[in-house]
């Protein structure tokens, strides 16, 4: 709502010649609603300069801050306001998004708590943007339960009270979840959800070519990548599908061109989920030279630390690993590999049906159909991977079968 009332009140501002605090902080929200970061930046700054005790100036100077990802500026601009006023909401809700980017967990977490807190002390609810901080960050026990908790905040009775684009991001989160389980018309439906409440939101578009890609409409997802790059071309997850896309259309200059920026970024990236991801692409990429010793020892190298540093149990870089290790004829090393996740799926079905469904994708129907069964040993109602099943019966040439548990 401030970025919207920036831009609208920017050409009134103008007329002041830039010489009141005004003045200069519609200038850097109308920037920012541009997406011009760089430019909101410099703006802020001079309203900082012009009024150093305005929480308003260090507020919006946060967030132009953490929108390009310079997460310690962020954190800083919003230490500053909170040295005005500790109990500012949004400052607070503002850090705990920038400390988690840097990998500062436990003060994130107290953060959205201290928001939390405050937002209770004088509203009814919660204020729902930190409760997803604090979902985001939880520890879950299997593999769907970060996706219940997304949608168990959006079910709240006071959810359509709050904020449109919070709410849109609650979605986007969720689908995030779904996609990443194989259950891609759900986190379809998910994200139609955000962008009805946020016609803007680039995470929502960013989500729909992660869908689109998943399903493997290469030329659809690359088309909503350019779209959101021309708008934001330092968006991180932007920046890494598009990456993706560069390698699934045969492109690896290219992609490792933009993971080569990516790593360039200053300050440096220090999100743990980034650099897991930028390390499996790396190694996607190096992995495409089978014929190349020096590639292959590299590739490894690359998945073994995106392995390390996954807070999601590894399950992208662990696959991909394994068939690397298929491919080179080492069958041992790609069951020890997958041992720790095929034993967790025994307790987990979500998990069970997000290893089946890539073992589907790699046409190994028969280890498919075993995960999809163990699946619903444990819940036997799950439509999902009734389906999936079937689908992997179908494919092993199994037809009656597949058709028995298709009509079930």
């Amino acid at each position: 709502a401030h970025i919207q009332a920036g831009g609208k009140a920017v050409t009134e501002m103008r007329r002041l010649k830039g010489e009141s605090i005004h003045a200069s902080l519609a200038e850097g929200l109308h920037s920012m609603a541009s997406k011009q970061f760089d430019d909101a930046i410099t703006h802020l700054q001079k309203a900082v300069q012009k009024a150093p005790t305005n929480r308003n100036a260090h507020l919006y100077l946060g967030w132009a801050y953490a929108s390009k990802h310079d997460h310690h500026s962020a954190v800083a601009a919003f230490d500053a306001v909170l040295a005005i006023q500790p109990d500012h909401i949004s400052a607070l809700y503002g850090k705990g998004g920038s400390l988690v980017f840097l990998g500062k967990h436990k003060e994130a977490n107290e953060s959205f708590l201290a928001a939390i807190k405050t937002y209770r002390s004088f509203k009814k609810g919660d204020h729902i943007g930190s409760q997803l901080g604090i979902a985001q960050l939880s520890e879950v026990e299997n593999f769907g339960d970060r996706e219940a908790r997304y949608l168990e905040i959006l079910r709240a009775e006071d959810i359509d009270s709050k904020d449109s684009r919070i709410r849109a991001n609650a979605w986007v989160l969720a689908a995030e979840e779904a996609r990443k389980a194989g259950r891609l018309a759900v986190a379809e439906e998910q994200l139609n959800h955000a962008i009805k409440l946020d016609p803007g939101s680039t995470e929502a578009v960013v989500g729909q070519a992660a869908v689109a890609f998943d399903k493997g409409e290469i030329e659809e997802a690359a088309t909503k990548l350019n779209a959101v790059l021309s708008l934001a071309p330092g968006h991180l997850q932007a920046s890494l599908l598009f990456v993706e896309v560069s390698i699934a259309q045969g492109d690896n200059d290219r992609a490792s061109n933009k993971l080569a920026d990516l790593l360039d970024i200053k300050p440096k990236i220090e999100y743990r989920p980034i650099i897991s991801k930028i390390e499996l692409l790396r190694g996607r990429i190096l992995a495409t030279a089978l014929d190349d010793p020096e590639s292959i020892k590299l590739a490894v190298a690359a998945y073994k630390k995106a392995l390390e540093l996954s807070e999601d149990g590894g399950v992208e870089s662990s696959l991909e690993l394994a068939d690397l290790y298929n491919r080179l004829s080492r069958p041992e090393d790609a069951s020890a590999t997958l041992a720790p996740l095929k034993a967790k799926a025994r307790k987990d079905p979500a998990l069970a049906v997000v290893l089946g469904v890539a073992y589907l994708n790699s046409k190994n129907a028969d280890q498919a159909i075993e995960l999809f069964r163990a699946a619903l040993t444990q819940q036997p109602g799950d439509a999902e991977a009734r389906f999936q099943l079937g689908r992997a019966l179908a494919l092993a040439e199994r037809e009656e079968e597949a058709i028995t548990e298709l009509d079930r």
